[in-house]
């Protein structure tokens, strides 16, 4: 990978750590998530165990993305690409794993929209970082 391809995977780390941060822990922890701390998720005392694979997610996450944004994009303004790239993104990867959680977990139909919407809102500013911090390399003849 290029470096600025590293980069980009550092900026979608951050980004996604600061992202989650705020939309789970300072938005919906208060309305959601206090009543299923213990049930559906782990307890506090216990979360930050696995933390490291949380951590391991968001960095597989952020090399998927930035290589297939470097393998796919074409020569367009980053602005238009990253769009396409962020619902690509929330098509492939944020909305169907919100719809599961829906249909698996015992969460309201309120905070499955909630988190549906964020998927979106997530796919886009993860597309326009990529979008922004990649030059997508040239195509194959």
């Amino acid at each position: 990978m290029k470096r600025e391809w590293w980069t980009a995977v550092v900026a979608v780390v951050v980004v996604e750590f600061a992202y989650n941060f705020v939309l789970h822990d300072l938005i919906l922890e208060p309305r959601f998530y206090a009543v299923l701390r213990g049930t559906l998720w782990r307890p506090a005392d216990q979360a930050l165990t696995y933390f490291p694979y949380t951590l391991a997610a968001y960095w597989s996450l952020a090399v998927a993305a930035v290589w297939m944004y470097g393998r796919s994009a074409r020569p367009a303004s980053p602005l238009s690409q990253g769009v396409r790239f962020g619902l690509a993104l929330t098509g492939l990867l944020y909305l169907p794993w919100t719809l599961i959680w829906y249909a698996t977990m015992p969460i309201s139909s309120t905070l499955a929209l909630i988190w549906s919407g964020s998927a979106l809102v997530e796919g886009q500013i993860v597309g326009q970082v990529v979008a922004l911090l990649v030059t997508p390399l040239p195509a194959a003849t």
